[in-house]
This record gives structure tokens, C-alpha cells and sequence, in this order.
């Protein structure tokens, strides 16, 4: 396990998917003992988040919380820098979110990441 997981959170802080992030974060910190940062990285309907942790190496230190709108950002954004069939793998352990409140569905990680 990672000394620290980051989530990134393609929308504004203090919003509820933030709010779904934090509460996730805080069990994740209980149930492995690692420090869980919560990054917000906003705009474009969450892709600029999911383009970043793309890039990043799958060392199971970063999650991406999604939103039912990353699986129809490729019909809007045809210039996407990620895919999300190949650039991610979902993660259910974490607790496969669906809260319609927020919008946020679930947690992925880049793909390969160990889980």
C-alpha cells in the first residue's frame, strides 16, 4: 500500500462530489493506515482530472472519482487524452459509489494499478 492515495476529483471543492471524496478518503485512511489527499482538479466535466491521473504511474496511489458523465465524455470531448476502456480500471473494492446526490459512481484507478 501506497504511503499516500491521492483522490482526484474532477469538480470544485466543497461540492458534493468533494463531500463523496472526503467521506471515502476518511475510510480509506482507516482501513489501510496511509494519508488520503483529496485533489480537486475541475473543469470539463471531470476530464481534466481523468486526463491527468491517466498519465500517471499505476502505482495504486491515485484514484480518479468518476461521475456517470466520464462514460459519455467521449461523445462530447472527441479529443480526449485518455480512453477510458484502456486508461482505467475500476475499482469496486473501494466501494462501488452510487449516490445520486453527487452525481459521483465510482472510483477507477489508471490502468494496471495494483490493487
Amino acid at each position: 500500500m501506497p504511503k499516500t492515495i491521492n483522490i482526484h476529483v474532477g469538480f470544485t471543492a466543497g461540492g458534493p462530489a468533494d463531500t463523496t471524496a472526503r467521506l471515502i478518503a476518511e475510510k480509506l485512511r482507516e482501513s489501510t493506515g496511509s494519508a488520503v489527499v483529496v485533489q480537486n482538479r475541475p473543469g470539463a466535466g471531470g476530464t481534466i482530472a481523468a486526463a491527468a491521473v491517466a498519465q500517471m504511474e499505476p502505482d495504486g496511489g491515485n484514484l480518479l472519482l468518476v461521475s456517470s458523465g466520464h462514460t459519455g465524455a467521449p461523445a462530447l470531448y472527441p479529443n480526449l487524452k485518455f480512453d477510458n476502456q484502456r486508461d482505467f480500471t475500476p475499482n469496486r473494492g473501494a466501494g462501488a459509489v452510487a449516490d445520486h446526490h453527487s452525481g459521483a459512481q465510482g472510483i477507477a484507478l489508471p490502468a494496471t494499478s495494483r490493487r
